[in-house]
């Protein structure tokens, strides 16, 4: 266009120059070329910028976008606009959009790509796109750079004028692989027995897809409900301390390899005095140690510095996801206490002039435990009885008491309305205590009923509480 209008003007001068002198020809050339450059600059110059606007590095299979802005900075309105995206193969899930753009994708070679067009671009007006995919799952090496393209007008450059520099843009997006460490109580017995062997078994996972480097495995088992005895099966090339007093101990691990694992089992035995329905808590939280293996220094214990330094300090984290390096098991006690009432003899006979019936109830614990909460036997007759009596020996004869305190009972025992209730205490395994009951009858009763419950308010948890109660009839 400039050639052209330097020709023209030319022929101008040349025709003036003829007619009117070469004086008057030389001022109208001269104007003609001061307006030249103006005429020139009225030209539209589109550029693009391509910018990561996720983390970068980013982390094998997660998300990534980008934004893409074509810019005409040039002085007169643009062609249509016309914008090319470019990703590496690997990165899928891919899309892009923009206002006032229509998108198509394609790929070619090892790129996939997607063209976008627009309307023309007035001067000194800007139009964005955004570029979405997720980033390769599987990588070459612990970290792989990729570059990421954007162009405006690549096949319209002619009209650019020789200002295309600003018409290509390209990031580079670095994509790291990482560990995850993942404790877990696999295998371990969710109930136990007291004064039973019981087993825990500890697994560390890396579920990540990159080796990692020294773990450590932070532990507590629940001290004073188990002791200790052994590790069995370690794995952990670290070792596992002996517990302390709380039940806290650390096993360690120089790498656990992507996929990989490391297992202990923990032995110990149950506290005998543990009662059904007890609770067990063991936990285990897992951490890195030291910094990542990287290509310059994949032996774990190699310091890492200078240029692997820098390129592991952008991720910010040494872990891929470390909200789940904490790991919880809660064992159950079974209850092994099992006690049972019953009526281990009575007899009737005459206390002056009433008929007296003398009960002996046997409580017993059948099962393997010990009792240690205090539980209690209720034994209630029918409303047909008289007094609360029991008898105590006189000089000449029996006496029948018609009145209690606890010093007068040698079981401190309380009387109610139509009840007696006798603390039971504790009872190991095979133990059994006897409770006896004196009942007095009214003029004209011929028979009295008596039901004898142990544990009526359930504060022992049990293996069986079907034989926790015995109702009888005794005739007078």
């Amino acid at each position: 266009m400039i050639a052209q209008l330097l020709h023209r003007s030319q022929s101008l001068a040349d025709a003036i120059s003829r007619t009117a002198g070469g004086g008057a020809a030389a001022v109208l050339f001269a104007a003609a070329m001061a307006l030249l450059p103006g005429m020139a600059r009225a030209q539209s110059d589109l550029a693009i910028t391509l910018t990561q606007t996720t983390p970068n590095p980013a982390l094998t299979g997660e998300p990534v976008r980008y934004a893409a802005t074509a810019h005409n900075i040039g002085s007169a309105q643009s062609s249509p606009v016309h914008v090319r995206l470019e990703l590496p193969t690997g990165f899928t899930a891919a899309a892009a959009s923009g206002s006032g753009f229509t998108c198509t994708a394609g790929s070619a070679g090892a790129s996939n790509f997607f063209n976008c067009t627009s309307g023309v671009l007035p001067s000194g007006q800007s139009r964005s796109l955004s570029l979405s995919a997720a980033a390769p799952q599987t990588i070459t090496g612990d970290q792989q750079t990729f570059a990421v393209k954007a162009a405006v007008n690549p096949n319209d450059l002619a009209r650019e004028q020789g200002r295309t520099a600003n018409n290509a843009a390209s990031i580079s997006t670095v994509v790291a692989a990482l560990p995850d460490l993942k404790p877990s109580w696999a295998g371990s017995s969710t109930t136990a027995v007291p004064g039973a062997d019981l087993m825990f078994e500890l697994t560390l996972r890396n579920i990540g897809d990159r080796a990692s480097g020294d773990a450590v495995l932070d532990v507590s088992i629940p001290a004073g409900q188990l002791s200790f005895s052994r590790f069995a099966n370690n794995q952990f090339d670290g070792g596992c301390g002996l517990p302390n007093a709380q039940g806290k101990f650390t096993c360690r691990t120089s790498s656990v390899p992507a996929g990989g694992s490391r297992r202990v089992q923990i032995w110990g035995r149950t506290n005998p005095l543990l009662e059904g329905g007890d609770r067990l808590l063991a936990q285990a939280s897992a951490k890195l140690q030291i910094s990542l293996p990287t290509a310059s220094a994949r032996r774990i214990g190699v310091p890492v510095t200078g240029a692997s330094l820098a390129g592991l300090r952008p991720l910010g984290r040494s872990e891929r996801n470390d909200r789940n390096n904490t790991a919880s098991l809660v064992t159950t006690v079974n209850p092994s206490v099992d006690l049972q009432v019953e009526l281990a003899r009575s007899r009737v006979f005459s206390c002056n002039d009433r008929r007296t019936v003398e009960l002996v109830y046997r409580v017993s614990n059948r099962g393997s435990g010990t009792t240690t909460r205090t539980s209690r036997l209720q034994i209630g007759r029918s409303g047909a009885c008289g007094a609360n009596a029991y008898l105590s020996a006189g000089l000449f004869s029996c006496v029948c008491m018609a009145w209690s305190t606890p010093e007068d009972h040698a079981q401190n025992c309380s009387f109610g309305a139509n009840n007696q209730t006798c603390p039971v205490g504790a009872l190991a395994a095979g133990v059994t205590r006897e409770f006896t009951l004196y009942v007095e009858a009214v003029a004209g009763q011929n028979s009295v009923q008596v039901q004898a419950t142990v544990d009526p308010d359930n504060v022992v948890p049990e293996r069986n509480e079907q034989n926790n109660q015995i109702t009888t009839n005794h005739a007078l």
